[in-house]
């Protein structure tokens, strides 16, 4: 632990004892050595709120924000905020804010609920109880995993999951957490294993069994998750959520007309729902009917004028000219703090084309920029660990190295396999080879990175494992299991 992380320590454990000031003093020493701390300055609002500094609460929180705008404790902080200075709306819209960048905020649930039963919302408020009865019955470790996990600190809370697991090896819950850690990290064959097995320990579970079925989605087997959607909707027939979910596997199976009509009986009962129409205007959109397609994106942005996803695909039209007020809405929604990052980044590449039309290329080129900083910041590529990787495949893959491993490994002749550099044309000779009436043209199958990181064979998942070094020690067995599980599960 570093000098700054033994501070934060120490200040927490003054705001615990309720000794603010002293706290405060502590983080400020931290806050002159890194101004943008982010441990400090949330700790810091916190402590001012309690010393009822309002407006310097305010100003940490306003530093924050542009730091870590989609921290859901960062949001919760400024409910609790607007809370005691008397703005409830604007504190309800920031609990709001913080459950849906992170689920795990126990408090900002329950100041919902009491919202919500005070104004006799009974859908909502049930809703929010049922949020609240799941993450009351974690136990208190898991709980913590929930909240770090929507926070990205993936290695923390896979060493508490697994510690966890360890003494309590049928939990449920515990495997859904590590089978989350497990898909953020690209092992998705781990994280349908502990789906799997889980849900087999409690089959009556819908929020497993969802997100099992949202997994194998993820990982390409429609037909597997197709009948994880059917499960659910033969048990629970009048949920909305599940029947949109069966709309978008239909449409993975290419059942647009069939997804379309779900969709049109969903927004029968709810007819603003900005989800499910953008899911409907998709289906509408890869069926043809481009123009009720832009009226339901358009229908999802008056619904929720901060539905970036539906300004984006407007734009991914290619074809669709925006009108100067929606470039005004969507200047407008740019500007805001609160805004969700993945909305911004979708903004920022609409505006890109809006401007593009218009040959405000400088502009054009402005937001895309933004776009694509978000979208790095938000991904965990390295340029680095990615060349250390290609360095060593080319090392170890060698003519002599194939020359060594010749006979062994699963020789059906099913696949075609189509490698390229991104923008080489590799999209384009799919297409053209998927023209012809014996070949099926895939989406990019996840199946062999799925079986790269099966061999890294590291202890934990955030780890960096042995691949590609392993490959040296493959039986020609082990290779003709693997080329057979490929050739059955594609």
């Amino acid at each position: 632990m570093n000098d700054l992380g033994l501070v934060i320590k120490e200040a927490s454990q003054a705001v615990k004892a309720h000794n603010f000031s002293h706290a405060l003093d502590l983080l400020n020493q931290n806050l002159d050595q890194d101004p943008s701390h982010i441990d400090s300055l949330y700790l810091a609002a916190v402590c001012s709120r309690y010393m009822q500094s309002y407006d310097r609460a305010q100003d940490y929180l306003n530093q924050l924000l542009k730091l870590a705008p989609d921290m859901g404790r960062v949001h919760q902080e400024l409910g609790h905020l607007k809370r005691a200075t008397g703005d409830v709306e604007t504190a309800i819209a920031q609990y709001r804010h913080a459950c849906e960048r992170n689920p795990g905020l126990l408090a900002s649930w329950q100041i919902l609920y009491e919202f919500y039963k005070h104004q006799n919302n009974t859908n909502a408020a049930n809703h929010v109880k049922e949020k609240i009865d799941r993450l009351i019955a974690l136990p208190p470790a898991l709980l913590h995993v929930t909240q770090i996990l929507h926070e990205s600190r993936l290695a923390e809370a896979e060493e508490i999951c697994r510690k966890f697991l360890k003494q309590n090896p049928k939990n449920t819950e515990g495997m859904s957490l590590l089978a989350e850690i497990a898909s953020r990290l690209g092992y998705l064959g781990d994280a349908e294993f502990l789906l799997e097995s889980a849900v087999t320990f409690n089959p009556e579970d819908a929020e497993l069994r969802l997100s099992y079925m949202l997994l194998l989605r993820k990982k390409q087997d429609f037909a597997a998750s197709i009948e994880q959607a059917k499960i659910l909707c033969e048990r629970f027939p009048d949920n909305l959520t599940y029947k949109a979910q069966m709309a978008i596997e239909k449409m993975q199976n290419g059942q647009y007309e069939q997804a379309i009509d779900i969709f049109d009986n969903v927004l029968a009962i709810a007819p603003k729902d900005p989800n499910t129409l953008t899911s409907k205007a998709h289906a509408l959109k890869t069926f043809g009917n481009n123009e009720a397609a832009i009226q339901n994106y358009k229908a999802a942005y008056v619904s929720k004028p901060d539905h970036g996803e539906a300004y984006f695909s407007l734009a991914n039209l290619k074809t669709y000219n925006f009108t100067p007020q929606e470039v005004t809405l969507m200047e407008a929604q740019i500007d805001r703090p609160e805004l969700p990052q993945k909305d911004r980044a979708y903004f920022h590449f609409a505006m890109a084309h809006a401007y593009e039309k218009e040959k405000r290329f400088e502009d054009s080129i402005h937001h895309l920029k933004q776009g694509n900083l978000i979208k790095r910041q938000q991904s965990s590529y390295s340029s680095k660990r990615m060349t250390q990787e290609i360095e060593t495949h080319i090392d170890i893959c060698s003519s002599s190295f194939f020359k060594k491993l010749a006979a062994g490994g699963c020789d059906a002749p099913d696949p075609i396999f189509i490698v390229g550099l991104p923008r080489a044309g590799s999209t384009l000779i799919e297409q053209i080879l998927a023209s012809h009436s014996q070949v099926d043209g895939t989406l990019e199958l996840p199946n062999i990175l799925t079986h790269a990181q099966s061999l890294r064979g590291q202890e934990r998942l955030s780890g960096i494992g042995n691949y590609p070094e392993v490959l040296k020690t493959l039986s020609p067995e082990k290779r003709l299991e693997m080329g057979q599980t490929y050739i059955k599960d594609t």
